[in-house]
């Protein structure tokens, strides 16, 4: 089972952000054969005082979990500051940088997702 970071915008309207993100990661889950990581969906949650959280050790946690995924799925219509960096670590890291941005805010129907389907049956 291939191991995939789900990134998605977060900053603005926290919690509709977070509901979006949580379809996705169903949907990614539910469709595919794939174990998805999102620890900063966990991380907004604890922290929901602004007071009580560092976005830059957030996002330091984030690149140390890309780094040791097999991929990165970045969801949610659009790439944010925070994305960018985790879609850059992958990068750097040499794993699969799958980028479903151009379906929008929330997750598409399955079978309109062919190529996401072959890019995990690939070794």
């Amino acid at each position: 089972m291939k191991v995939l970071y789900i990134a998605h915008p977060l900053e603005g309207d926290i919690s509709g952000n977070l509901g979006r993100a949580k379809r996705w990661i169903r949907w990614a889950f539910t469709n595919f054969e794939v174990s998805p990581v999102a620890d900063w969906v966990l991380l907004a949650t604890i922290f929901d005082d602004r007071g009580m959280w560092s976005r830059d050790r957030f996002l330091k946690a984030d690149v140390s979990l890309v780094e040791k995924c097999d991929g990165i799925l970045l969801t949610g219509g659009r790439i944010s500051p925070g994305m960018e960096i985790e879609r850059l670590a992958a990068l750097r890291a040499g794993i699969s940088v799958i980028d479903l941005t151009r379906f929008g805010p929330e997750p598409p129907n399955p079978n309109l997702v062919e190529e996401l389907a072959l890019l995990l049956r690939t070794p």
